[in-house]
C-alpha cells in the first residue's frame, strides 16, 4: 500500500542518516518535537536529494502531482476519521498513530508542493500570520463564512 511505501522510504532515510542525526532525533522525540516549516522543508529537500535521478525533480511542472498526492493523503485522513470515529482517535493509540502518520504524509506532500513553486518558510509563515490576523479581525455571526457568503 502507498502508506507502507512512504513509511519504508522514511525508514530507509533514517537508516542512511549519520549517528549524530539519529541521536538528535531520539533526543528530540524524548523531550517532544515541534518542527518548524523550515525543518520540514529541509527534511523534504534531504529526501529529494536521496532520490535524485529516481524521482522526478522538484519543479513547477511536478506541482500538480504533489498537490494530487496531498489530496490523496487527506483522503486517508478523512477515511480514518470516518471509519474509526472520534472516540478511537482520541483513545486508541494505534488509531491515533495511523491518523498522525496520515497527517505527516499530508505535510510531506505540502512541503514538496511549496518547494515545487519555490515558496520558502519565510514566505509561507508571513502569509499564514497575515491570514491569521485578517481572520482575527473578521466578525462571524454564528455561521461559517461559507454560509455567510451563500445567504446573500
Amino acid at each position: 500500500s502507498f502508506p507502507a511505501r512512504v513509511f519504508a522510504g522514511l525508514l530507509c532515510c533514517a537508516l542512511c542518516m549519520d549517528y549524530a542525526k539519529i541521536y538528535e532525533n531520539k533526543r528530540l522525540r524524548r523531550r517532544g518535537m515541534d518542527l518548524r516549516i523550515s525543518d520540514i522543508l529541509a527534511m523534504q529537500t534531504e529526501l529529494q536529494k536521496k532520490y535524485e535521478g529516481i524521482w522526478e525533480p522538484i519543479s513547477p511542472q511536478r506541482g500538480v502531482k504533489q498537490l494530487l498526492w496531498s489530496i490523496c493523503e487527506m483522503g486517508e485522513v478523512a477515511d480514518i476519521i470516518k471509519k474509526k470515529g472520534d472516540d478511537a482517535i482520541m483513545n486508541d493509540p494505534k488509531v491515533r498513530a495511523s491518523l498522525t502518520e496520515a497527517f505527516a504524509d499530508v505535510l510531506m506532500y505540502l512541503g514538496d508542493l511549496l518547494m515545487c513553486y519555490g515558496v520558502n518558510a519565510d514566505e509561507i509563515s508571513r502569509a499564514f500570520a497575515e491570514k491569521h490576523e485578517y481572520n482575527m479581525r473578521r466578525e462571524y455571526k454564528g455561521v461559517t463564512h461559507y454560509e455567510q457568503k451563500n445567504d446573500d
